[in-house]
């Protein structure tokens, strides 16, 4: 008795037979896809922030290990101005050597896969 129970049960409250819904399974698997590119970016993107800050970290380092050298300090109170002009001179390449990459060297914007995934999802 208690197994015709469970067996009515069991055909009383399963849901409905019905064809797959395959847009659905669609759209989660391109939304998992545009968020696995999107961390793929975000760890590319915080390691070259990382190296970048270790770098200026470093210069920044040197020049107060320099600054603190007797013969530095006679140079910079005699000629003010070539130490002004040194300084701008390695402050533009620190510049150029952090920036020559732009963005995509980082990864951001490396996929345009993630933007046709995205474009799935919003249609």
């Amino acid at each position: 008795m208690a197994e015709a129970f469970e067996s009515f049960l069991s055909e009383v409250l399963a849901p409905p037979t019905r064809d797959p819904d395959r847009a659905f399974v669609a759209k989660v698997q391109a939304r998992m896809a545009l968020e696995q590119g999107m961390e793929a970016q975000r760890r590319a993107l915080f390691g070259k922030f990382f190296r970048d800050l270790l770098g200026i970290a470093a210069v920044a380092a040197g020049l107060i290990v320099m600054g603190g050298s007797p013969e530095l300090l006679a140079f910079a109170s005699e000629s003010p101005g070539a130490v002004l002009a040194i300084v701008a001179i390695l402050f533009s390449f620190l510049l150029l050597v952090i920036g020559r990459g732009g963005p995509r060297s980082a990864g951001a914007g490396a996929d345009p896969a993630l933007f046709n995934h995205l474009a799935r999802l919003r249609s």
